[in-house]
């Protein structure tokens, strides 16, 4: 089979090749895509996360605690 790709032409590659070849070239493509769509998910989830800590830090404030040890305090 004569495979051209545009820019240079392949003589004589077996089907084989190919099938080979373009299951390589289509995990490489998703890798890559996926690598890109995990990148832009973990920014979302680091915003969302350090929200959730500012907000969790305001809510839980002890504010009835007290020191068990007072006569060591002076």
């Amino acid at each position: 089979v004569t495979l051209n790709l545009g820019f240079v032409a392949f003589y004589g590659v077996s089907l084989t090749v190919i099938a080979f070849m373009s299951v390589l070239v289509g995990m490489l493509v998703m890798l890559v895509a996926g690598i890109q769509s995990d990148l832009k998910v973990r920014g979302i989830l680091r915003a969302r996360l350090e929200a959730e800590d500012l907000a969790e830090r305001s809510r839980f404030v002890d504010r009835d605690q007290q020191d068990m040890f007072v006569e060591g305090k002076k």
